[in-house]
């Protein structure tokens, strides 16, 4: 089939009475390309370690880091990894949700499920593996991370620094003993180490790190989308809480973490000393400063200052733009452009606020760009991971990744359970398409 080919043939009675969609819709029409077969079902965040990118969907699939432009291949290069023997339920045995990595070890989560009284799936046990093994083709030693026994872990994470000295593994977990969600620093088979220092933003609804190239540290965040270049972070308020997504729209910017102070008009009228109150006042350049005046001057306006905790950018709150994407849930930066996964597929923004793709100044521009290939409609649902394999090239210059899922109801989705899943670009093959295995059996899961 052809990928958004069932959406453009409902509209085109009604486009041919519309001269100015003609071309559009023939454009969009002349860049579909048909879908693979083969192509991995399931959602999850690419991550590196060693040689390999790991892509956790129940199964462990792993590639080769190798760039398409070196090796001259594209779809079916993925492979699935031994994972560890793990007590099987109806003959169901553990599976694979997250895949991190630090500099010298890999660690995932292994999941066995049970049917409850309800009739639904749960959880019955979580366990945490790690290996140093580089080399997967002839099987893989695991070693199993004990744990208390009031220690549950959540999920795993990691700062995604693309040079392997830099990386650092996180376990988020559940202290039951004392009610509260806690961050641990994954260290090889040994016990995790837990992490209090709040200093980059840890807390406990951290579900999020990125490693800042700019200063050398790792700064973690609630929110789900969080990356980084030379100059900047990148993030959108997306976040979960009780099961649902709330998305956020804009883009914020920041290049460090701490306290920030925000200013409104002051309105106490029981307030007779401004100084005395610690009220505030602009100078002649527009600066806050505290007041000295002890009585309150006529049509003067002064003010009250208020701090927070969080990303800054110069010491200032950090910034944001509405770039018109949509509900953004991922983001990945290349030297030009910022790739993004939203509510309704990818979508991409350039780092200028001028919008000129050869101005750069890693600001996002206020105003999304569409692709010179398919890119724009290769998926209509949530792109839940966009990854970049090289971050200093320039974006459709080295290989690409968005996986999507439907969120929601399946029935009232314009796309196919088949549809979903992981998608590539490949610079020499120019469009985008689903990537998986190359089990024709299974249509590359």
């Amino acid at each position: 089939m052809y990928k958004g080919i069932k959406t453009l043939l409902t509209l085109s009675a009604a486009a041919v009475l519309f001269s100015a969609c003609h071309d559009n819709l023939f454009e969009s029409i002349n860049n579909e390309v048909k879908l693979e077969s083969n192509g991995i079902n399931g959602a999850a965040a690419i991550s590196r370690y060693a040689d390999y990118l790991l892509f956790p969907t129940g199964q462990l699939y792993y590639k080769t880091n190798e760039s398409s432009n070196t090796t001259g291949l594209y779809n079916r290069q993925w492979n699935k990894a031994q994972l560890p023997a793990t007590e099987k339920v109806d003959y169901i045995a553990g599976q694979c949700y997250y895949a991190v990595s630090d500099s010298t070890n890999l660690y995932i989560t292994m999941h066995t499920w049970y049917e409850n009284s309800s009739g639904y799936n749960s959880i019955k046990n979580r366990q945490i593996f790690t290996t140093t093994d580089t080399d997967f083709s002839d099987g893989i030693e695991w070693t199993e991370i004990t744990l208390d026994d009031t220690i549950t872990p959540i999920k795993l994470f990691m700062n995604n620094a693309v040079d392997a000295a830099n990386r650092i593994a996180y376990l988020r977990a559940y202290d039951s003993e004392n009610s509260t969600y806690k961050i641990y620093k994954l260290n090889g088979s040994s016990a995790p180490e837990e992490l209090t220092d709040e200093s980059t933003g840890l807390s406990t609804d951290t579900v999020t790190a990125v490693y800042f190239p700019k200063d050398g540290n790792t700064y973690f965040s609630k929110y789900y989308s969080l990356t980084a270049n030379d100059e900047y972070m990148y993030y959108t308020t997306t976040y979960s809480s009780s099961g649902a997504m709330t998305t956020g729209s804009s883009i914020f910017r920041a290049n460090g973490y701490g306290t920030y102070y925000t200013y409104s008009s002051a309105s106490d009228s029981s307030v007779t000393d401004p100084s005395a109150a610690g009220w505030y006042e602009k100078d002649s350049d527009d600066n806050y400063v505290l007041t000295s005046d002890t009585e309150k001057a006529s049509g003067k306006t002064y003010y009250t200052r208020s701090s927070a905790e969080g990303f800054l950018l110069d010491s200032e709150a950090a910034s944001s733009t509405s770039c018109n994407a949509g509900g953004i849930i991922s983001i990945a930066v290349t030297s030009n452009y910022l790739l993004l996964g939203t509510t309704s597929g990818l979508s991409r923004v350039v780092l200028s606020s001028t919008g000129s793709s050869t101005s750069l100044d890693n600001i996002p521009y206020t105003s999304s760009a569409s692709f010179s290939n398919n890119g724009d409609s290769i998926i209509t649902e949530y792109g839940m991971s966009v990854f970049a394999l090289d971050p200093s090239a320039a974006e459709g210059d080295d290989d690409e990744y968005v996986a999507s899922v439907i969120y929601g109801s399946i029935s009232g989705s314009s796309d196919n359970w088949e549809d979903t899943g992981l998608y590539a670009y490949y610079k020499n093959r120019g469009t985008w398409n689903r990537d998986g295995t190359s089990d024709n059996s299974s249509n590359g899961n």
